[in-house]
């Protein structure tokens, strides 16, 4: 009788190794284990995906060769997060089969939800669609390895993921915590324009009704902006200038905001419009609103609209401004207060009194420097890579031959005007065959203004180099 009581309980011991051990099972042999989360040729299908959170639901999906947040209103996407996305899916390595028991699913944070309801904190879902819209993969991503820590109690921690298929009820450990953005905003391509500040001609701020406006203009893209109707005896102050150009070399904002009737958004009943024009024929148009109101994911800020025209040829300016009036027609923008501040500064606040002029000799004649306020000049830029706000491409080196072959056919004869508009880097060249017009001292780089100011009318300068690149310059008056 005693063995037969024996032998009962270490037959129901074996019973309870074998579940365990079911349960346990490393994934010898299946065939997932080993790979990576998904394969290249699962990516190259992808061509939209939705993540459900326990908050929000993101989806996106190319268009036209790229990504859109379609949960957004379609608006662009922010492409280094996809490839990251990418990156980390393919290759992120399944390492174990843990479980293939249903009732561990909620444990695990890889459970699906019921029918209308939305994963919780501690889950996401990812759906991979191909080009038809037909689901490549639902993979359900739930909690970090658990393991025992070092006070002996079991938790979950970031040394890789619990993850399972929508089709299928195993759970496998993963070699990486994912950590996808749950957060919309993320998925958006916040940053709206980069517009280089040399190709600013023109920028004319109309303000609010009661409140005055400026107008900074330039004839190159060497030269100062300078503000239009200046007091006597005042010059433009360079530094809040150049940061009102700055500001459009980078437009980021803080929050994108989809609205059926963007300019009768509240914010904007009573606002400042600003409209840039460029060398190159865009047209830039911003409003801004009176605020600074809080804004949600800003803090203090402001409301702006954005918009712009195009009338060249360029197919990337053309797609930035098709691009732009798009989103103009469906969205506005919160932007924080401090970043809109240099916009928004008074006329008396761009200039400042001109420097006195040096004293008089003893003689009672006043130096030459003095006398000589203005010049007039052409010009010839060779730039090169890397130079300040040149696209150019070709080395330094190289610039460096062109200018030194273009000054040999200028001493044999050749117009500087004419080789200014064939080959000059300077928007002035193909616009003005090379003229900068009328300009003082403070207005142009050092080096360039000391060779023009020091020529006789009439002649040509060696070369001359700047920040921007080599010049030739023609004293023309």
């Amino acid at each position: 009788m005693k063995n037969f009581k024996l032998l009962i309980i270490a037959v129901v011991l074996v019973a309870i190794a074998l579940v365990v051990s079911q349960d346990s099972k490393t994934g010898a042999g299946d065939p997932l284990v080993g790979r990576n989360l998904l394969s290249a040729a699962e990516i190259d299908q992808v061509r939209a995906f939705t993540l459900t959170a326990a908050d929000e639901e993101i989806s996106l999906a190319q268009q036209n060769g790229s990504w859109r947040v379609t949960s957004r209103e379609g608006f662009a996407a922010q492409p280094d997060r996809i490839e990251d996305l990418f990156q980390k899916l393919s290759t992120t390595r399944i390492i174990e089969m843990v479980s293939a028991n249903k009732e561990r699913h909620a444990d695990l944070g890889v459970a699906s939800p019921a029918s209308g309801t939305r994963p919780d904190a501690d889950s996401l879902w990812l759906t991979l669609r191909d080009k038809d819209g037909k689901e490549i993969k639902t993979l359900l991503l739930g909690k970090g390895r658990q393991s025992r820590g070092p006070d002996g109690a079991m938790g979950f921690g970031e040394d890789g993921q619990y993850v399972r298929t929508g089709s299928d009820d195993k759970v496998y450990l993963v070699s990486n915590k994912l950590w996808i953005d749950k957060t919309p905003l993320r998925w958006l391509n916040t940053s709206l324009l980069k517009l280089p500040a040399a190709d600013i001609s023109r920028i004319n701020s109309r303000p609010v009704v009661g409140a005055d406006g400026y107008v900074l203009a330039r004839e190159s893209a060497t030269a100062a902006l300078q503000l239009a109707d200046l007091p006597e005896g005042q010059q433009t102050k360079r530094a809040s200038a150049d940061a009102v150009a700055r500001f459009f070399e980078n437009i980021e904002v803080g929050d994108i905001i989809a609205t059926a009737t963007p300019l009768e958004h509240p914010d904007l009943a009573s606002a400042t419009l600003i409209e840039v024009e460029t060398f190159k024929g865009l047209t830039v148009s911003m409003r801004i609103g009176s605020g600074p109101t809080d804004l949600a994911n800003v803090g203090k800020g402001h409301i702006i609209s954005l918009d712009a025209h195009y009338t060249g040829t360029d197919t990337a300016l053309a797609a930035l401004a098709s691009e732009t009036a798009g989103n103009a027609a469906k969205f506005v923008y919160a932007i924080p207060e401090a970043r809109v501040k240099p916009l928004l500064v008074k006329p008396a606040e761009l200039h400042e009194a001109k420097p006195a002029p040096p004293p008089e000799t003893a003689t009672g004649t006043a130096t030459a420097s003095a006398e000589l306020q203005q010049v007039e000049a052409t010009h010839i830029l060779i730039a090169w890579q890397g130079a300040d706000r040149s696209s150019a491409t070709r080395s330094k080196e190289e610039a460096r031959k062109l200018i030194d072959e273009l000054h040999e056919k200028i001493k044999k004869g050749a117009d500087i005007g004419e080789l200014a508009k064939e080959y000059s880097d300077c928007p002035s060249g193909k616009s003005k065959n090379g003229s900068l017009g009328s300009f003082g001292r403070g207005m142009m780089a050092k080096p360039f203004e000391d060779a023009a100011f020091g020529l006789e009318v009439g002649k040509v300068s060696g070369v001359v180099e700047t920040g921007f690149g080599y010049h030739l310059i023609r004293r023309d008056k």
